[in-house]
């Protein structure tokens, strides 16, 4: 539960950021790159708060060794099903996961907003895409994104070329969330 906790935790803070800046994400296009399982992407999909969503990483899931996530397909179900347990009455609150929080210290720095989630079908993961690019290579997409998504940039050696392809993902008035533990 604490790795489920975990990415829980960043799908409701993303969620609470474009909340507390008036940012409507329906009918959004997504990007997240270094996307690993996928899992991000996937629940933005599956609650309806994202149109299209694109997952990238230097690496297919399972790969390569340095990607230490849990089997993607067992992760999926086990990660969906405690998503429906944690809403309770519509809602989506830290203090009903927070118990299992214990890697990281984002949740004590960040305690997101209880957050009304409408729907989730689960069928909707069928929409996810994968492409097999590193932030370095992005420029080959040959699409734009309204939000892209990066929560490891400190894994990208290169940041220049990185921020230059953002540039050219990003649609105009797009947002750019970094995310950083260094």
């Amino acid at each position: 539960k604490e790795y489920l906790s975990d990415k829980l935790l960043q799908f409701h803070q993303f969620i609470d950021i474009f909340k507390s800046l008036n940012i409507n994400l329906i009918n959004k296009s997504f990007l997240d790159v270094g996307t690993g399982n996928g899992l991000i992407p996937k629940t933005l999909l599956i609650t309806n708060f994202m149109k299209k969503v694109l997952g990238t990483d230097l690496y297919s899931p399972y790969e390569h060794e340095s990607a230490s996530i849990p089997l993607e397909n067992e992760t999926e179900k086990k990660f969906f099903k405690f998503l429906k347990k944690i809403i309770k009455n519509g809602f989506i609150s830290y203090k009903n996961y927070k118990k299992y929080i214990r890697s990281t210290a984002e949740g004590e720095v960040f305690q997101p907003q209880d957050i009304f989630i409408n729907n989730i079908n689960i069928k909707k993961v069928n929409r996810y895409n994968f492409k097999k690019k590193s932030a370095h290579e992005l420029n080959h997409l040959k699409q734009k994104f309204d939000i892209v998504y990066c929560k490891g940039i400190e894994h990208i050696p290169d940041w220049k070329t990185t921020v230059e392809n953002f540039n050219l993902v990003t649609k105009k008035n797009s947002f750019i969330y970094l995310k950083t533990r260094p």
